[in-house]
Order: C-alpha cells, then sequence, then structure tokens
C-alpha cells in the first residue's frame, strides 16, 4: 500500500508543532524542580523527533531503491491453455504433513467446508507411522479426503503426484494453515484469471544489489509493509498442475 507523504509530513509537523507549544507553556513555572523535570522531558522529545525524522530518511531512502531492485515485466502476455478433459471449476489440495495429526485435523476439518474443492491429497510421507484413519475427520471432510503415501521422506513430494489430478487448480498448502473460504475462494478464482501464474498467501522479496553483484531474500514482515514482492511460496499458493512432476 502506498503511504501519502505529504499528508504523513504535515501531520508529524502539526504534532511536532503542538508539543512544542505545549511545553513551553510548562516552562513558565518558577518551581526549580519542575524546570529539571521539563528540561529532561524536552531532551527526550527531541531525541524522539530526530528519531522519527531518520525513519523517514530511511522509508523514503527504501522506496526509492525498490524499483531499482524489482524486474518485473508487467507487459507479459499469458498464455491460454486448453481446459479440455479436465475440471475448471474445482480444485484440488495438496497438503504436506508430517507427524502432527492434531494440526493436521484442524486444518482438514476447517478447509474441507469451503466450495469448490475436487479433493483434499494428503501428502504422507512418514515412512514409520500408518495415516490416521477416516473417522479421525468429520464428516464433511471424508468425502473429500485420500492419503498419498510416499517411500521418501521429502518436502518435494508434493510436487511428485502419485494419485490423479482430475483439475488444472492445485492448492498446495501445509497442514499447520487455516483459511477463511471467502479467502481462498477469492484466490482460486483470481488464480483462474491468469492460470499460468502462482497466486497465493506468502509473498517474499529477493533483491539485487548491481554493486555488489548478491542477491537478498527478505523476511515476509517486508512485503507485508511495503507490498512489495516478486516471490510466492507454495506453502499455500494456487498454481497450474502442469507445474508438477
Amino acid at each position: 500500500m502506498a503511504l501519502n507523504r505529504k499528508k504523513f509530513l504535515n501531520h508529524k509537523a502539526d504534532y511536532f508543532l503542538d508539543v512544542d507549544a505545549d511545553s513551553e507553556s510548562h516552562l513558565d513555572t518558577k518551581d526549580p524542580m519542575n524546570s529539571e523535570k521539563e528540561t529532561r522531558w524536552l531532551k527526550n522529545n527531541h531525541k524522539w523527533k530526530i528519531l522519527s525524522f531518520l525513519s523517514l530518511i530511511f522509508a523514503f531512502y527504501f522506496s526509492s531503491r525498490m524499483n531499482s531492485y524489482l524486474s518485473i515485466d508487467l507487459n507479459a502476455s499469458v498464455p491460454v491453455r486448453n481446459n479440455q478433459g479436465s475440471d475448471s471449476e474445482k480444485f484440488t489440495i495438496r497438503m504436506n504433513t508430517f507427524r502432527r495429526n492434531e494440526l493436521l485435523k484442524l486444518s482438514i476439518d476447517s478447509i474441507s467446508k469451503c466450495p469448490g474443492i475436487a479433493q483434499i491429497q494428503i501428502v504422507w510421507s512418514d515412512r514409520e507411522n500408518e495415516p490416521p484413519d477416516m473417522t479421525f475427520f468429520s464428516e464433511d471432510a471424508r468425502n473429500l479426503v485420500v492419503f498419498e503415501k510416499h517411500v521418501t521422506d521429502s518436502l518435494n513430494n508434493r510436487f511428485k503426484p502419485l494419485l490423479d489430478i482430475s483439475t488444472d487448480g492445485i492448492f498446495s498448502v501445509d497442514d499447520d494453515l487455516v483459511f477463511h473460504c471467502e479467502d481462498l475462494t477469492l484466490a482460486f478464482d483470481t488464480w483462474r484469471s491468469s492460470r499460468m501464474t502462482i497466486v497465493g498467501f506468502s509473498p517474499r522479496l529477493v533483491t539485487y544489489d548491481k554493486t555488489k553483484g548478491l542477491y537478498t531474500y527478505h523476511p515476509g514482515t517486508l512485503s507485508a509493509w511495503f507490498g512489495a514482492y516478486n516471490i510466492i511460496l507454495t506453502k499455500a499458493a494456487f498454481f497450474d498442475k502442469k507445474y508438477l512432476s
């Protein structure tokens, strides 16, 4: 979300003026103790002013550098694919899990109430333990859930389907995440408008420093604060099934 910096600065300036005016009124007192307190208060207040000013400078600098870091082709054309032979009105969920059955149940029971789900494929990579019985899940979930058992323990198993997938749309998600159905439907509809893209809930930003020739991976808080990203993590994302191996 872009900030209205001019309005923000004016607001900060008014705040500083109000503080100054208020502080001057307090200086009329004759009490030496009060004068000492007011002097100490003014010093601390000036420190906060300096910190606020430096924070603004950092924000302006970072924003000005952002465009040079990012290289996104907004004019790139999106290829259109033929959806014949697959269900384009629904999506398949592929959920990674590993020895967190209570979290798995919470996530499955919640997401199974959402519309548009063709199937929930639980990617089971635990070679030492068997999957829980279907009665472990809610009645809504039992008709949707299937277990996909792998012989290797790898996070990449989510990209290696062993079961048939009847839909073009895939929602890849971890077992510790819960979503509102409205958000899930909005994300799916957004993906359907541009099927060759990835639409998800975990954006990240990678920047490139031309002077040093180095890439930097930034945490999700930076994307959330500045609204800038060029990566979507597949821990909670829609994409086309053609990207699965």
